[in-house]
């Protein structure tokens, strides 16, 4: 069986075997081999990885220390190198992953497709790889060039990070999910304590969280930070959200235009091409207004739902809007997604009642797709869906759900899975 290798990097500092045996080295150096040769695929020479693990040390001395790790390193794992006279390199039928190449190449992905969307929940995923700075605590006397290289890997991976969160920060802000954002947020805070911009995010959050309280006494903590220990006070943009949420003059956001339309995900789609064509025919029809595909957890509602809105999105006037309701609670949570992906302008002074004729006011003579996803988190709670469907006549609504909603002008598509080909078929 091919040998697995995995090697801990952020927050921890370890090498497993196959996923169980936990790998133990004469010095911290051999496994640090290990890492920097993952993280510089290819063949490096012997007297060149000597140099940068010991260039405090003569040639003679640096080469007797590398022979020494590289024992240990093949005593403990025996096939993870290949060893020539001048060469050294990881094997490659060997499958060796380390968390930090996890993290980055994850990170490049997600930053470079921010308009997926389920780009909210996969950065947050992201996030949970970096459990800590990248080799904390490591440093050498007598390697100079390796010290350096630790701290050049730790500062690029602390900026991704800082990216990330800011991202998933933006992004959570702009999708109304407040709660979501104002723990990231309060990361981002503490991964750079002296950042407007952070700060910025975690007031407004807690201001549309109804604690603008907390929020005033995280600006003046801020303030006191700056001035004790850098000498200098916020930003005018800092002073200028204060005082609006003194005041209660700030208004939530507008969702971001792209937001509203249907992207497909990068990944590949598997589904019954009879569901599809159900799907559309159900939609052609007029007197279908209201389509809940409802199944288990899993099933491919959402991937199912997607895929129909983002190929039929041109057929609306007003195109089709997705709104993700993981994270909704509430009938208020719902008016506020549902406004924040059409534009609507709103406050945080503006209640539920409010809201909701807001929408059916902007959405009464609009011709457009309105695609509810995860809609059982907020059952039994559909006024705002019956009265949409009343005052807006060219709106059609695309559920999905684990249940029905049980309305009265509800069409229903049960999901049950793949079909599997039957014992007899060729």
């Amino acid at each position: 069986m091919p040998t697995t290798i995995e090697i801990s990097t952020l927050g921890q500092f370890q090498v497993q075997l196959d996923g169980q045996t936990r790998v133990e080295f004469i010095s911290i150096k051999a496994k640090l081999l290990l890492i920097y040769l993952a993280l510089h695929p290819g063949e490096h020479s012997r007297k060149k990885l000597a140099s940068i693990f010991w260039s405090e040390t003569n040639d003679e001395q640096a080469l007797k220390n590398l022979r020494t790790i590289l024992s240990s390193v093949r005593q403990n794992l025996p096939a993870v190198l290949i060893v020539e006279r001048d060469l050294l390199a990881i094997n490659p039928e060997i499958t060796l992953t380390v968390d930090a190449i996890q993290f980055e190449q994850r990170c490049a992905a997600a930053l470079a497709a921010l308009d997926a969307p389920d780009a909210l929940s996969h950065m947050q995923q992201i996030a949970e790889l970096y459990q800590g700075s990248f080799l904390a605590d490591v440093a050498f006397r007598d390697a100079v060039a390796l010290d350096e290289w630790i701290g050049e890997t730790q500062r690029h991976l602390h900026h991704l990070y800082a990216r990330l969160l800011h991202e998933i920060v933006t992004l959570a802000e702009a999708q109304a999910a407040y709660e979501i954002g104002s723990v990231y947020a309060r990361r981002l805070v503490n991964l750079d304590p002296y950042w407007d911009t952070a700060r910025r995010h975690l007031m407004r959050l807690l201001t549309f969280l109804n604690r603008a309280n907390e929020a005033l006494r995280e600006y003046e903590a801020f303030a006191q930070l700056l001035d004790e220990e850098l000498g200098t006070a916020p930003e005018a943009e800092t002073t200028t959200l204060v005082e609006q949420i003194r005041n209660h003059h700030i208004r939530l956001p507008a969702q971001r235009a792209t937001q509203s339309l249907i992207v497909l995900p990068d990944v590949p789609f598997v589904e019954a091409l009879d569901d599809i064509a159900l799907v559309q025919r159900m939609l052609n029809t007029p007197q279908c207004r209201l389509l809940t595909i409802y199944g288990i957890t899993g099933i491919g509602k959402t991937a199912l739902a997607t895929q129909i809105a983002f190929h039929r999105q041109q057929l609306y006037r007003d195109g089709a809007h997705l709104i993700l309701l993981r994270q909704a609670q509430s009938a208020r949570d719902l008016a506020y997604q549902i406004a924040c992906v059409l534009g609507i302008e709103i406050s945080n002074q503006t209640s539920a009642q409010e809201l909701e004729t807001l929408i059916v006011q902007h959405v009464q003579d609009r011709h457009l797709l309105l695609v509810l996803d995860n809609y059982e988190h907020l059952l039994p709670a559909t006024d705002l869906v019956q009265t949409i469907l009343e005052r807006a006549p060219k709106v059609q609504v695309l559920i999905t759900s684990q249940v029905p909603l049980n309305l009265f002008r509800e069409w229903l598509l049960p999901l049950q899975g793949l079909r599997v080909p039957a014992p007899d078929s060729p």
